[in-house]
Protein backbone atom coordinates (compact mmCIF):
# COMPACT_ATOMS: atom_id res chain seq x y z
CA UNK A 1 0.00 0.00 0.00
CA UNK A 2 2.86 2.38 0.86
CA UNK A 3 4.33 1.79 -2.59
CA UNK A 4 0.98 2.64 -4.19
CA UNK A 5 0.73 5.90 -2.23
CA UNK A 6 4.30 6.81 -3.22
CA UNK A 7 3.53 6.20 -6.87
CA UNK A 8 0.37 8.30 -6.70
CA UNK A 9 2.22 11.11 -4.92
CA UNK A 10 4.94 11.14 -7.57
CA UNK A 11 2.29 11.23 -10.30
CA UNK A 12 0.50 14.12 -8.56
CA UNK A 13 3.73 16.13 -8.22
CA UNK A 14 4.56 15.51 -11.87
CA UNK A 15 1.10 16.70 -12.97
CA UNK A 16 1.36 19.76 -10.70
CA UNK A 17 4.73 20.73 -12.13
CA UNK A 18 3.78 20.40 -15.77
CA UNK A 19 0.38 22.05 -15.31
CA UNK A 20 2.40 25.27 -15.39
CA UNK A 21 3.92 26.33 -18.66
CA UNK A 22 4.99 29.02 -21.13
CA UNK A 23 3.37 29.20 -24.57
CA UNK A 24 5.51 30.52 -27.43
CA UNK A 25 4.42 33.09 -30.02
CA UNK A 26 5.97 34.87 -33.01
CA UNK A 27 5.19 38.60 -33.19
CA UNK A 28 5.89 40.84 -36.19
CA UNK A 29 7.40 44.13 -34.95
CA UNK A 30 7.71 45.95 -38.28
CA UNK A 31 10.87 47.14 -39.96
CA UNK A 32 13.98 47.50 -37.82
CA UNK A 33 14.86 51.21 -38.09
CA UNK A 34 18.56 50.42 -37.68
CA UNK A 35 18.87 47.70 -40.32
CA UNK A 36 15.86 48.02 -42.65
CA UNK A 37 15.01 44.33 -42.15
CA UNK A 38 11.81 42.77 -40.88
CA UNK A 39 12.06 42.38 -37.09
CA UNK A 40 10.39 39.53 -35.24
CA UNK A 41 9.92 38.85 -31.51
CA UNK A 42 9.99 35.46 -29.81
CA UNK A 43 7.43 35.71 -27.01
CA UNK A 44 6.61 33.42 -24.07
CA UNK A 45 3.27 33.72 -22.26
CA UNK A 46 2.83 31.87 -18.91
CA UNK A 47 -0.44 30.36 -17.74
CA UNK A 48 0.45 30.88 -14.07
CA UNK A 49 1.57 33.62 -11.71
CA UNK A 50 5.22 33.77 -10.65
CA UNK A 51 5.65 36.13 -7.69
CA UNK A 52 9.12 35.01 -6.59
CA UNK A 53 12.10 35.35 -8.96
CA UNK A 54 12.45 32.25 -11.13
CA UNK A 55 15.96 31.61 -12.44
CA UNK A 56 16.08 31.13 -16.21
CA UNK A 57 18.41 28.63 -17.84
CA UNK A 58 18.90 27.54 -21.45
CA UNK A 59 16.03 27.64 -23.92
CA UNK A 60 15.41 27.19 -27.61
CA UNK A 61 12.86 27.55 -30.38
CA UNK A 62 12.76 25.46 -33.54
CA UNK A 63 11.54 27.19 -36.71
CA UNK A 64 11.25 26.68 -40.46
CA UNK A 65 12.47 29.42 -42.81
CA UNK A 66 13.06 29.66 -46.60
CA UNK A 67 16.69 28.79 -47.35
CA UNK A 68 17.45 32.16 -48.95
CA UNK A 69 16.64 33.85 -45.63
CA UNK A 70 18.43 33.76 -42.30
CA UNK A 71 18.03 35.01 -38.72
CA UNK A 72 20.48 37.45 -37.14
CA UNK A 73 20.82 40.80 -35.31
CA UNK A 74 19.50 39.57 -31.97
CA UNK A 75 18.32 42.41 -29.73
CA UNK A 76 17.67 42.34 -25.98
CA UNK A 77 13.98 42.78 -25.09
CA UNK A 78 11.95 43.18 -21.88
CA UNK A 79 12.98 39.72 -20.65
CA UNK A 80 16.53 41.10 -20.26
CA UNK A 81 17.91 37.92 -21.81
CA UNK A 82 21.05 39.37 -23.37
CA UNK A 83 21.41 39.46 -27.16
CA UNK A 84 24.91 37.96 -27.04
CA UNK A 85 23.56 34.81 -25.35
CA UNK A 86 21.60 33.90 -28.49
CA UNK A 87 22.69 32.08 -31.61
CA UNK A 88 21.23 30.09 -34.50
CA UNK A 89 22.26 26.45 -34.54
CA UNK A 90 23.51 24.90 -37.78
CA UNK A 91 20.80 24.84 -40.41
CA UNK A 92 19.26 21.63 -41.71
CA UNK A 93 18.03 21.93 -45.32
CA UNK A 94 15.32 19.80 -46.90
CA UNK A 95 12.68 20.03 -49.63
CA UNK A 96 15.54 20.06 -52.13
CA UNK A 97 17.21 22.98 -50.38
CA UNK A 98 14.11 25.18 -50.42
CA UNK A 99 13.50 25.24 -46.66
CA UNK A 100 15.76 25.24 -43.60
CA UNK A 101 15.11 24.04 -40.09
CA UNK A 102 16.74 26.40 -37.59
CA UNK A 103 17.13 26.27 -33.84
CA UNK A 104 17.34 29.56 -31.94
CA UNK A 105 19.28 28.87 -28.73
CA UNK A 106 19.86 30.90 -25.61
CA UNK A 107 22.81 29.70 -23.51
CA UNK A 108 22.63 31.27 -20.05
CA UNK A 109 25.64 33.48 -19.40
CA UNK A 110 24.16 36.39 -17.45
CA UNK A 111 21.94 35.47 -14.42
CA UNK A 112 18.34 36.28 -15.22
CA UNK A 113 15.02 35.88 -13.38
CA UNK A 114 11.35 35.99 -14.36
CA UNK A 115 8.49 37.35 -12.25
CA UNK A 116 5.11 37.72 -13.95
CA UNK A 117 1.35 37.40 -13.82
CA UNK A 118 -0.62 34.74 -15.63
CA UNK A 119 -1.13 35.72 -19.27
CA UNK A 120 1.57 38.40 -19.15
CA UNK A 121 3.57 38.10 -22.38
CA UNK A 122 7.37 38.15 -22.05
CA UNK A 123 9.39 39.11 -25.12
CA UNK A 124 12.34 36.74 -24.91
CA UNK A 125 14.36 38.20 -27.78
CA UNK A 126 14.05 40.26 -30.97
CA UNK A 127 15.72 39.29 -34.24
CA UNK A 128 15.92 40.23 -37.91
CA UNK A 129 15.01 38.26 -41.01
CA UNK A 130 17.98 38.62 -43.40
CA UNK A 131 17.70 38.25 -47.17
CA UNK A 132 20.91 36.38 -48.08
CA UNK A 133 20.31 36.51 -51.85
CA UNK A 134 19.46 40.22 -52.05
CA UNK A 135 20.72 41.96 -48.89
CA UNK A 136 18.55 44.86 -47.86
CA UNK A 137 15.55 43.65 -49.87
CA UNK A 138 12.52 42.61 -47.82
CA UNK A 139 11.21 39.09 -48.56
CA UNK A 140 7.91 38.91 -50.44
CA UNK A 141 7.21 35.18 -50.18
CA UNK A 142 7.60 32.23 -47.83
CA UNK A 143 7.08 32.19 -44.10
CA UNK A 144 8.70 31.83 -40.71
CA UNK A 145 6.86 29.12 -38.77
CA UNK A 146 7.34 27.18 -35.55
CA UNK A 147 8.30 23.52 -36.00
CA UNK A 148 6.38 21.07 -33.82
CA UNK A 149 8.36 18.93 -31.40
CA UNK A 150 6.78 15.75 -32.83
CA UNK A 151 7.76 16.68 -36.39
CA UNK A 152 9.93 13.81 -37.75
CA UNK A 153 12.56 16.24 -39.08
CA UNK A 154 12.74 17.95 -35.69
CA UNK A 155 13.04 14.65 -33.84
CA UNK A 156 15.67 13.29 -36.22
CA UNK A 157 17.89 16.36 -35.73
CA UNK A 158 17.28 16.87 -32.00
CA UNK A 159 15.91 20.36 -32.64
CA UNK A 160 13.08 20.27 -30.11
CA UNK A 161 11.79 23.52 -28.59
CA UNK A 162 12.16 23.96 -24.81
CA UNK A 163 12.32 26.51 -21.98
CA UNK A 164 14.33 25.53 -18.91
CA UNK A 165 13.64 27.48 -15.73
CA UNK A 166 13.79 27.00 -11.96
CA UNK A 167 10.51 28.12 -10.42
CA UNK A 168 11.90 27.76 -6.88
CA UNK A 169 9.15 25.31 -5.99
CA UNK A 170 11.49 22.51 -5.02
CA UNK A 171 11.40 20.84 -8.42
CA UNK A 172 14.68 22.34 -9.65
CA UNK A 173 15.33 23.44 -13.23
CA UNK A 174 12.86 21.85 -15.64
CA UNK A 175 11.41 22.35 -19.10
CA UNK A 176 8.24 24.46 -18.86
CA UNK A 177 7.59 24.96 -22.57
CA UNK A 178 3.89 24.16 -23.10
CA UNK A 179 3.48 24.57 -26.87
CA UNK A 180 2.94 27.22 -29.53
CA UNK A 181 0.10 29.70 -29.82
CA UNK A 182 -1.91 28.53 -32.88
CA UNK A 183 -2.88 32.13 -33.66
CA UNK A 184 0.73 33.37 -33.60
CA UNK A 185 2.85 30.47 -34.80
CA UNK A 186 3.92 31.85 -38.19
CA UNK A 187 4.80 35.05 -40.07
CA UNK A 188 3.81 35.09 -43.76
CA UNK A 189 6.09 37.39 -45.74
CA UNK A 190 3.69 37.53 -48.68
CA UNK A 191 1.08 39.09 -46.38
CA UNK A 192 3.59 41.67 -45.16
CA UNK A 193 4.42 42.64 -48.73
CA UNK A 194 0.89 43.54 -49.83
CA UNK A 195 1.15 44.87 -53.38
CA UNK A 196 -0.11 48.24 -54.47
CA UNK A 197 -3.74 48.22 -55.57
CA UNK A 198 -4.84 50.78 -58.16
CA UNK A 199 -8.43 51.53 -59.12
CA UNK A 200 -9.51 53.98 -61.84
CA UNK A 201 -6.59 56.38 -61.37
CA UNK A 202 -2.88 55.76 -61.66
CA UNK A 203 -1.84 59.43 -61.76
CA UNK A 204 -1.51 59.88 -57.98
CA UNK A 205 1.95 59.93 -56.40
CA UNK A 206 2.62 59.38 -52.68
CA UNK A 207 6.12 60.30 -51.55
CA UNK A 208 8.67 60.05 -50.01
CA UNK A 209 8.64 56.34 -49.41
CA UNK A 210 9.97 55.32 -46.96
CA UNK A 211 9.40 58.30 -44.68
CA UNK A 212 9.53 59.19 -41.00
CA UNK A 213 7.99 62.65 -41.01
CA UNK A 214 5.45 63.64 -43.68
CA UNK A 215 3.71 62.08 -46.66
CA UNK A 216 3.12 64.24 -49.72
CA UNK A 217 0.39 63.43 -52.24
CA UNK A 218 0.77 64.73 -55.79
CA UNK A 219 -2.22 64.67 -58.15
CA UNK A 220 -3.96 66.91 -60.69
CA UNK A 221 -7.33 65.93 -59.23
CA UNK A 222 -9.24 67.13 -56.18
CA UNK A 223 -8.42 65.06 -53.08
CA UNK A 224 -11.58 64.20 -51.17
CA UNK A 225 -10.06 62.28 -48.28
CA UNK A 226 -7.12 60.08 -47.30
CA UNK A 227 -7.17 56.96 -45.12
CA UNK A 228 -4.15 55.15 -43.66
CA UNK A 229 -4.31 51.53 -42.49
CA UNK A 230 -1.77 49.41 -40.62
CA UNK A 231 -0.62 46.03 -41.93
CA UNK A 232 -3.47 44.28 -40.07
CA UNK A 233 -6.09 46.42 -41.82
CA UNK A 234 -6.88 48.74 -38.88
CA UNK A 235 -7.55 52.35 -39.86
CA UNK A 236 -5.05 54.53 -37.99
CA UNK A 237 -5.72 57.93 -39.59
CA UNK A 238 -8.22 59.71 -41.83
CA UNK A 239 -7.88 63.28 -43.11
CA UNK A 240 -9.95 65.32 -45.60
CA UNK A 241 -8.70 67.43 -48.51
CA UNK A 242 -4.98 67.39 -47.67
CA UNK A 243 -1.91 66.64 -49.74
CA UNK A 244 0.51 66.67 -46.79
CA UNK A 245 0.00 64.26 -43.88
CA UNK A 246 2.09 64.02 -40.72
CA UNK A 247 3.12 60.46 -39.86
CA UNK A 248 5.88 61.26 -37.36
CA UNK A 249 3.87 59.70 -34.50
CA UNK A 250 3.41 56.36 -36.28
CA UNK A 251 5.29 53.26 -35.20
CA UNK A 252 7.87 51.84 -37.58
CA UNK A 253 6.26 49.46 -40.05
CA UNK A 254 4.29 48.98 -43.25
CA UNK A 255 1.09 50.93 -43.91
CA UNK A 256 -1.47 51.24 -46.70
CA UNK A 257 -2.49 54.72 -47.86
CA UNK A 258 -5.82 55.06 -49.65
CA UNK A 259 -6.39 58.31 -51.54
CA UNK A 260 -9.86 59.13 -52.89
CA UNK A 261 -10.18 61.91 -55.49
CA UNK A 262 -13.02 63.25 -57.60
CA UNK A 263 -11.75 61.07 -60.48
CA UNK A 264 -10.88 57.83 -58.71
CA UNK A 265 -8.83 56.29 -55.97
CA UNK A 266 -5.51 54.56 -55.34
CA UNK A 267 -4.10 52.44 -52.52
CA UNK A 268 -0.33 52.36 -52.09
CA UNK A 269 1.98 50.66 -49.64
CA UNK A 270 4.36 52.87 -47.66
CA UNK A 271 7.06 52.24 -45.10
CA UNK A 272 7.41 54.33 -41.94
CA UNK A 273 10.98 54.19 -40.65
Amino acid sequence: MKKAYTTLLALFISMAVFSQGYEYSLNFLGINSNTGNYQIALVATPDFEQVTPAATADLGASVYLPSELSIDNFETADSNLQFFEWQVNQEVSFDGGITDLLLLIRSDIVPNNFTHEAGEAITLIKFDIINEISPGVLPISGELVFAANDDPIVVANYYETWLNINLNNGSGTQNYYSGNNPAASSINFATLSIPEQVSMDDTISIHPNPTSDYLHITTNHQIQHVEIFDILGKKVKEVPNKNQIAVNTFKTGIYLVKVLTDKGQITKKIVIK
